[in-house]
């Protein structure tokens, strides 16, 4: 089961359109070719939100649960676990999913209702789980797993990387297809879908989390499920969940030169360093019309502190490069390094509008757990191990100068606001998006989203506190 996070990020559009939750379609798939009879429930759509999960789980008879959450749905994560075990106590609960990027010993303390949390890629985990629960065994010998004995937290190791030509498409058939999209400035043709073509991220960005091990499916095996979802579901726009879609620069040719023939429009991600006039050209060919690039910042400084291991000073001369191969660019950037000024972000904002830049997202730097920043911010006692604990598993805001950066929480907030009032009121994106809304659906669409952003500066119950 995918648990949603009731409360939303800030300015985080996620939230407006539910999407297809792919973790949890690939375990569904595995059970499914091993013959495991399996259910899977997406308490992200609203119809699913208020359900009774507790109630469903007795009712149901399972033996086990497994409950996918992320670092933001830790406190529903608890409130379900906890419920299932009043209520079917012999059922097994396994957590998995981001939110194991804490310590076993930090996700017992907090979610002790949990029989065991899974570690690293869970499909090779869901297996051996469904199998050691149908001969009765105990978990000790199964990798990647934290369990309990006599009260004692134990640990495998997880499993070396699986070659992810092995695993199953996912099981789209066992979710509601029709009731996913994503919100703009994605989904302009539908039907759309997502799909996974890489994992892992070979670049070491300290505010990051990703696993460094980058591994590909290969051309042959991402087209089986590209055509198996235009047959079967009619799908016209794909959007590559990928963090670096262009990592190995010739399998990405290799895939644009395969979709090309098929017509079909596309979404990614990618790094400004990771694209060359040959590759775009490539990608615009084969139906590319978006990419999303983690643009950061324009300060050679903050590049440095961020380990972008990107020349700040080439990243204008980069975006512009995008844009005259006829692609759109959303830039996500982050504010709130050290030594960052108002001064700064204004300037980040108007680079943003003379590169042409199409949309942008704007976020202050988050403790992510496990990440360089954040090992930073706990030495030079901005934060502590508690108060990132606190802030994950219960919501409790940080500190004044919680940030990574030892700044005001308030200042940060300020600079975020500002940035989106300043991009998004700017004459040159507000003609920019009229253009694009070429018909009712993608006005509609794009009215939802700037309401959905006003929404989140004014009725802060809904966000999450920092």
């Amino acid at each position: 089961m995918k648990v949603h996070n009731q409360r939303r990020i800030q300015f985080n559009l996620s939230g407006i359109n539910p999407m297809l939750p792919l973790g949890i379609a690939l375990l569904g798939a595995q059970l499914e070719r091993a013959g495991a009879p399996v259910e899977l429930l997406d308490l992200s759509l609203p119809e699913h939100r208020r359900i009774d999960l507790a109630r469903h789980v007795a009712e149901g008879g399972y033996q086990v649960v497994g409950l996918s959450a992320t670092l933001f749905s830790l406190p529903e994560t608890c409130e379900h676990a906890t419920a299932i075990k009043a209520r079917a106590p012999e059922t097994m609960i396994v957590v998995g999913g981001r939110a194991t990027v804490f310590s076993p010993e930090a996700l017992f303390r907090h979610l002790p209702a949990v029989d065991a949390f899974a570690f690293g890629e869970g499909e090779q985990v869901i297996l051996d789980l469904a199998a050691m629960v149908e001969r009765g065994e105990h978990a000790a010998a199964i990798p990647g797993v934290a369990f309990r004995v006599n009260g004692e937290v134990r640990f495998t190791p997880p499993a070396p990387p699986l070659d992810m030509d092995t695993l199953p498409l996912p099981a789209r058939h066992l979710l509601p297809r029709d009731r996913y999209g994503m919100h703009p400035p994605f989904n302009r043709f539908p039907p759309i879908t997502l799909i996974e073509s890489a994992r892992g991220c070979p670049y070491s960005c300290a505010f990051c989390m990703l696993p460094r091990i980058y591994r590909c499916r290969s051309v042959e095996h991402v087209l089986t499920e590209v055509r198996q979802v235009v047959r079967d579901e009619g799908v016209r726009e794909l959007h590559f969940v990928d963090p670096t879609f262009t990592a190995d620069r010739e399998r990405t040719l290799r895939l644009a030169a395969a979709l090309a023939p098929l017509g079909l429009r596309f979404t990614c991600k990618s790094r400004l360093d990771c694209v060359d006039d040959e590759l775009l050209a490539a990608l615009r060919r084969a139906g590319c019309y978006l990419i999303s690039i983690g643009v950061e910042t324009f300060e050679a400084g903050v590049m440095t502190y961020l380990n972008k291991e990107m020349d700040a000073a080439t990243v204008p001369a980069r975006l512009r490069q995008v844009k005259t191969h006829g692609l759109e660019v959303l830039a996500y950037m982050l504010l709130g390094t050290p030594g960052e000024t108002t001064d700064g972000v204004v300037r980040a904002v108007r680079g943003l509008l003379r590169a042409g830049v199409d949309f942008a997202l704007f976020s202050d730097l988050f403790p992510d757990p496990e990440t360089e920043l954040t090992r930073r911010a706990m030495q030079q006692g901005h934060l502590s191990a508690a108060d990132v604990e606190a802030y994950y598993f219960h919501r409790t805001p940080l500190p004044d100068r919680g940030s990574l950066a030892g700044l005001p929480l308030r200042q940060l907030k300020r600079w975020v606001l500002m940035s989106f009032l300043m991009f998004y009121l700017s004459p040159r994106t507000l003609v920019r998006l009229l253009r694009k809304a070429s018909t009712w659906r993608q006005f509609r669409r794009s009215a939802a989203a700037g309401l959905q952003l006003l929404t989140d500066m004014f009725w802060k119950r809904r966000i999450y506190e920092r």
